[in-house]
């Protein structure tokens, strides 16, 4: 008798379009969503599949990781200006204390 197996549904990561797991090839859809069965879970999560929430949708899922992504470039491009502008307020400190000295 054939034992039904639980299905598992992942999120694939970014820009990746296909998958394949002991020699068996599983399309990603456009959502990012792809349907494995239970056991392949380990490996495919340590590729960097992750599982779907089930309150979340696939696309929920990919827009929240995509959200998360740009929230971590703004906070570092905002960190590098910081920094850029106290080098040149000390580059300008620096300047006058050099003109102020004569």
């Amino acid at each position: 008798m054939h034992e039904q197996q639980a299905v598992i549904r992942m999120v694939a990561p970014k820009g990746v379009r296909s998958g394949s797991w002991r020699g068996h090839a599983f399309r990603i859809r456009e959502d990012g969503s792809i349907d494995v069965p239970a056991e392949a879970v380990p490996e495919l999560a340590s590729h960097g599949f992750k599982v779907a929430d089930e309150q979340e949708t696939e696309a929920e899922a990919r827009a929240r990781a995509e959200a998360t992504d740009r929230q971590a470039k703004a906070e570092a491009e905002a960190k590098a200006r910081a920094e850029a502008d106290a080098a040149e307020a000390a580059k300008a400190a620096a300047a006058g204390a050099k003109g102020g000295a004569k």
